[in-house]
């Protein structure tokens, strides 16, 4: 599976799920790998940022002892970001634009975790 397979379901995730404008895939330590977003041009920067708020988000939970990180979400007055591990060593990054619904984001992870999880794996072989 090639990094196009990957952008089509940034793109199937997108047209599905209402009030998420745009979708990645990073590693771990921030090296794009599939992005679905308007500004192709920050996908790199957004990649980068996303690995180092996950590390944050890591560091953050295990300090107040809350176990293993399940996402990081910011929020702003206009929209909102969740940053998510898949497996090891990849990240999940959803955002929306139109103003801060963190539930509705979360319910787009929880949907989309499973299938980028999967088409993940078989990019990965």
């Amino acid at each position: 599976m090639d990094t196009e397979s990957l952008c089509a379901e940034l793109r199937e995730l997108l047209s599905e799920v209402i009030g998420v404008s745009g979708a990645l895939i990073a590693t771990g330590d921030g090296m794009l790998i599939a992005a679905e977003c308007e500004d192709s041009l920050h996908a790199e920067s957004i990649a980068a940022l996303a690995a180092a708020t996950s590390g944050v988000g890591a560091q953050f939970a295990y300090l107040m002892r809350l176990g293993e990180l399940g996402g990081t979400v910011v929020q702003g007055n206009k929209g909102c970001v969740a940053v998510h591990p898949i497996g090891e060593n990849a990240i999940l990054v959803l955002y929306g634009n139109d103003g801060p619904n963190v539930a509705r984001l979360h319910l787009a992870v929880r949907q989309a975790l499973p299938r980028v999880e999967a088409a993940l794996m078989a990019y990965q072989r």
